[in-house]
This record gives structure tokens, C-alpha cells and sequence, in this order.
């Protein structure tokens, strides 16, 4: 072996698991594909940089902005009894949607307490709980 090759494999990163297309079957994260999606991504933000120095600027009509997001992380340890999620959400969703119309931003709440608890009583009724289950559960 030459001195600039390396056999050691651990030096260069691996490669991400395969994702496939459930539709075609083919992989959708390939070398090529990554390094595209990069190139994109380094395109965009150059052309936002652009358009903020220079207003006159006009993007190209394939031109995406890039999304902006931020994550909140709202549990506070120091008092968990009050209920975040709830007062966020409010009766039926109504405090959330006021939120979202009011900002033009959609909120996703994730994580334990956002999900209904709905969900949890639909468990009662799927096949695999007979009545004798149901009797044990009233009784």
C-alpha cells in the first residue's frame, strides 16, 4: 500500500442507512441525492443573503426560501402541576388557532399530554378486548 491510503475505515464517516420510496422502491438517499440536497440548500440561503443586500435582486423562479422554525421546550420543572399543553391548545383547539392565526404560524405541540385523551378510551373498543374485559374494567 501507498503512504497516503488509509485502511483504516473508521477515518472516513459512514454512510446514513438506505431510505427507500415506499411507492417505487427505489433509494432515496443516495450519495448523489445528499450531496444535491446540500448544494440546494447552500444555493438558497446564498440567494436569501443576496436579496437582503441587494432589494433589487431577483431571485430565480425556482428559487424556494428556506423554512424558518423554532423549537420552545415548555415543561417547567419548578412547577410541574400546571398544565402548559392545555392552556396552549384551550377548548377545542380555539387558543391555538387564535395563536396561529395571530402570529401566521403554525404551533406543533409534541410530546407527553398533547395528545387527546380520546385516544386512550378508543383502546377500550378494538377487537382485542372482549366483554369480559369491559365487565372487569366497570367493575
Amino acid at each position: 500500500m501507498q503512504d497516503w491510503e488509509s485502511a483504516d475505515a473508521d477515518i472516513r464517516s459512514p454512510s446514513p442507512e438506505p431510505v427507500y420510496d415506499p411507492k417505487t422502491g427505489l433509494r432515496m438517499n443516495t450519495k448523489e441525492q445528499r450531496y444535491k440536497d446540500k448544494y440546494v440548500r447552500e444555493r438558497n440561503t446564498l440567494i436569501a443573503e443576496v436579496l437582503v443586500m441587494d432589494p433589487t435582486y431577483t431571485a430565480p423562479p425556482d428559487y424556494k426560501p428556506p423554512k424558518k422554525y423554532k423549537r420552545i421546550y415548555i415543561p417547567d420543572p419548578d412547577n410541574p402541576s400546571i398544565n402548559y399543553i392545555g392552556q396552549i391548545i384551550g377548548p377545542s383547539g380555539s387558543t391555538q388557532q387564535k395563536l396561529e392565526k395571530e402570529s401566521r404560524c403554525k404551533i406543533q405541540i409534541r410530546g407527553r399530554g398533547s395528545q387527546s385523551k380520546v385516544s386512550d378510551l378508543s383502546r377500550l373498543f378494538q377487537p382485542s378486548y372482549t366483554e369480559s374485559h369491559l365487565q372487569q374494567r366497570r367493575g
